[in-house]
C-alpha cells in the first residue's frame, strides 16, 4: 500500500530563507499535501531613506541610522529579508495609525509572494498546501490565505485529502504580549467543536491547530512577567503555555494526528490517547526551516522523520 506523505511547519514568520526551503523541501521529498500551521507573519520592520548617490540609510535601535553603499543594499536587505524583516521607506511625522497599516500590507504582500512561488513549483507537482493562520497574524493576513490560489485555508473548513480529513483552528490561547488572533479557552473549545461537527470520522481525521495541547512537552517556553508596559524573562524556567481546551478536545476526539507550533523552542512529537501530536519548532531569525515529513498507510501513522536545514 502506497503511503500517505505529509510535509509540515509552522512559524516562518516572514523569513525568505525559511519559506524557500520549505518549498525546496517539498520538492524534493513530494509529499502528498503540504501544512503550514500558522503565524506567516514576521515580527521586525526596518525603515529606510535614500540618500544622495542612491544610497540608503537603515533606522536602527536608539533612533541610530546606519548608512549603506548602494552597491551592497541587495545583499544587506537580502540578510534583512531572510530573517523575516519587512521594509518601509521613513515617512517623517507619519501616525502609528498609518505606519501599522503600512506594516500589514507589506506582510500581506509578502504572503501573497510566497503563495505565487509555492503555486508555480507545487502547482507542477499537484502538491496542495493546507494552512491556517496563527495568533500573530492579522485578518488581512487570514483574507490573503482565503484568496489566493496558492493554498487552502482550513480555518475556513474542513478538507479531505487522500482520504484523511483535514480541519484546521488558526488561533492560540491568550499571550502576555496581545497578539491579533487569541481566544479563550472557552472560545477555542466552541470552535475546535464546531469543527467536529463537520468531520464524519475522528481517527482519519487531522488537525492543524496553532496552539499545541497543554503539558504535552511541545509547549514549553520562557517564563516572563510583565511591568506596567515592559516585559522581562523570570530566570531560565520554562512552563507550559499550550491550551487546555486543545487538550480536551484531542482526549474526547482522538484525531488520528495534530500538527501545531506556536512554541519555537519546544519541538517533538506526543501521543494524547491514540493521537499524535507534533511541533516543528522554529528557526525562522536564521533563515533555517524546522519541519516533520509524517508517512501514513491504511490509517496509521508509518513513520515521520524531523528536518532541520
Amino acid at each position: 500500500m502506497t503511503s500517505f506523505r505529509i510535509l509540515a511547519a509552522s512559524d516562518l514568520h516572514g523569513s525568505n530563507g525559511t519559506f524557500r526551503r520549505f518549498v525546496d523541501l517539498a520538492i524534493h521529498e513530494a509529499p502528498n499535501v503540504c501544512v503550514v500551521s500558522g503565524d506567516w507573519s514576521g515580527k521586525k520592520t526596518r525603515f529606510y531613506r535614500i540618500r544622495s548617490n542612491e544610497d540608503r540609510e537603515y533606522l536602527l535601535r536608539h533612533h541610530r541610522w546606519e548608512r549603506v553603499p548602494a552597491s551592497e543594499i541587495r545583499a544587506y536587505e537580502t540578510r534583512l529579508k531572510d530573517s523575516g524583516t519587512y521594509l518601509l521607506e521613513y515617512v517623517d511625522n507619519e501616525t502609528a495609525g498609518d505606519t501599522a497599516a503600512r506594516e500589514s500590507s507589506a506582510r500581506a504582500l509578502r504572503l501573497s509572494q510566497w503563495l505565487d512561488y509555492a503555486s508555480s513549483k507545487l502547482g507542477r507537482l499537484q502538491v496542495p498546501l493546507l494552512t491556517i493562520t496563527g495568533n500573530d497574524d492579522d485578518d488581512g493576513l487570514d483574507n490573503t490565505l482565503s484568496m489566493n490560489l496558492g493554498a487552502v485555508n482550513l480555518g475556513d473548513g474542513p478538507r479531505n485529502y487522500g482520504g484523511y480529513e483535514f480541519f484546521g483552528l488558526g488561533y492560540s490561547n491568550p499571550t502576555p504580549w496581545k497578539t491579533p488572533r487569541e481566544k479563550s479557552e472557552e472560545e477555542i473549545k466552541e470552535l475546535l467543536l464546531k469543527s467536529a461537527k463537520s468531520i464524519e470520522s475522528a481517527p482519519s481525521a487531522i488537525g492543524v491547530i496553532h496552539v499545541p495541547p497543554i503539558a504535552s512537552g511541545l509547549d514549553e517556553a520562557p517564563k516572563v512577567e510583565v511591568i506596567g508596559d515592559r516585559m522581562r524573562r523570570v530566570g531560565d524556567t520554562t512552563g507550559p503555555v499550550g491550551s487546555s481546551a486543545v487538550r480536551e478536545f484531542i482526549e474526547e476526539f482522538q484525531p488520528l494526528m495534530v500538527f501545531s507550533g506556536h512554541c519555537h523552542t519546544s519541538p517533538g512529537v506526543s501521543k494524547i490517547g491514540s493521537c499524535y501530536c507534533f511541533n516543528p519548532g522554529s528557526l525562522y531569525h536564521r533563515g533555517v526551516l524546522c519541519a516533520f515529513v509524517v508517512r501514513i498507510s491504511g490509517g496509521e501513522i508509518e513513520g515521520y522523520q524531523r528536518f532541520v536545514h
